[in-house]
């Protein structure tokens, strides 16, 4: 899969690639390993709003039942 922009100031777009499932298992995670978001997806792009979490380091966690992914995720300070 691919996250971009990242670093961003909390809106990223997840491209989901050549996955067989029709649906996969989002989740972040901030720096103290809470859930900050969840959610499932069925399109191969969607966009993830995190503008309301605070700047820093997060995890995202991609699953589509059969692999899990994992990617740092950067959000810096809104202009």
């Amino acid at each position: 899969f691919l996250v971009f922009p990242n670093p961003s100031s909390g809106i990223f777009t997840i491209n989901v690639i050549a996955s067989e499932a029709k649906q996969s298992q989002v989740e972040i995670y901030n720096a103290l390993g809470e859930q900050v978001f969840t959610s499932a997806i069925s399109r191969q792009s969607s966009v993830i709003d995190l503008s309301n979490q605070s700047p820093g380091i997060y995890f995202l966690k991609v699953s589509d039942g059969k692999n899990t992914f994992s990617q740092k995720l950067i959000i810096t300070k809104s202009n």
